[in-house]
C-alpha cells in the first residue's frame, strides 16, 4: 500500500509536532535557585525550629519517558544555613553536629527512578544521602512535573541524624533534640540551551 505525497506530508507533520511538544531522551535541566528551597526542621527541648540550606549545585537529567537515563546530584553548601533561632544556626556548625568546617559539602545521588502506578506525576526516587563523609541509602516519593521548558519537583523525606553522627556525642539519645529530621524539598529547573 502507499501513501499520496497528501498524506505522507500530513503525518510528518504530526510526528515533528509531537516532538516539539514530548520531553526528549536524557533531557537536561538548569536549577532556579530563587525558586528552590531545601529546608528542614526539628524539636529542641520541645521547641520547633526550622532551618534552610541556603546555597545547593544540582546536576538534573530526566525525561519522563526514559527512567533509565534519568540522573540528579545535589552538593549542599553545609556552611550556608540558616535557621529560625541564631543558637541553633551556630550549633549546627560546630564539630558534633554538622561540622561544617571539616565536611563543608553534602551530597546527594540518585541511582534509580520508579514511575508509581495509577499515580501521575509521582516517582519513587532511590538514592545516596552522604553527610560528614557517611554515604546511606536514601528512598522517597516524589512529585515531578515537567513541561517543555519547566520542571518541579517537590518531595518530603525523614532522616535520622544519629545515623551520619549528627549530634551523637551531646544528645546520642534525643533527650533534647529530635533524632528524626524532616526534610522538605522544592526544585524548580528550566531546560538548559542546547
Amino acid at each position: 500500500m502507499t501513501l499520496n505525497k497528501k498524506y505522507a506530508t500530513l503525518i510528518i507533520l504530526c510526528i515533528c509536532s509531537l516532538s516539539l511538544t514530548t520531553p526528549t531522551f536524557g533531557q537536561n535541566w538548569q536549577l532556579n535557585p530563587d525558586k528552590s528551597s531545601i529546608i528542614f526542621n526539628g524539636n529542641h527541648a520541645g521547641i520547633m525550629f526550622t532551618g534552610t540550606f541556603d546555597s545547593f549545585n544540582t546536576d538534573i537529567t530526566f525525561s519522563q519517558n526514559q527512567l533509565e537515563k534519568a540522573y540528579t546530584r545535589v552538593e549542599i553548601d553545609m556552611q550556608k544555613i540558616t535557621v529560625s533561632d541564631n543558637y541553633y544556626e551556630q550549633t549546627l556548625q560546630t564539630q558534633d553536629w554538622f561540622d561544617t568546617k571539616t565536611y563543608p559539602t553534602a551530597y546527594f545521588s540518585t541511582t534509580k527512578f520508579e514511575k508509581l502506578a495509577n499515580k501521575p506525576d509521582t516517582y519513587s526516587i532511590f538514592g545516596e544521602l552522604t553527610i560528614k563523609n557517611i554515604t546511606l541509602p536514601v528512598q522517597f516519593i516524589a512529585l515531578i512535573k515537567t513541561s517543555s521548558q519547566i520542571a518541579t519537583l517537590d518531595a518530603d523525606f525523614i532522616i535520622n541524624r544519629i545515623d551520619y553522627q549528627i549530634g551523637s556525642i551531646s544528645d546520642l539519645e534525643g533527650n533534647w533534640v529530635s533524632k528524626e529530621i524532616p526534610v522538605k524539598i522544592h526544585i524548580e529547573a528550566e531546560i538548559k540551551d542546547s
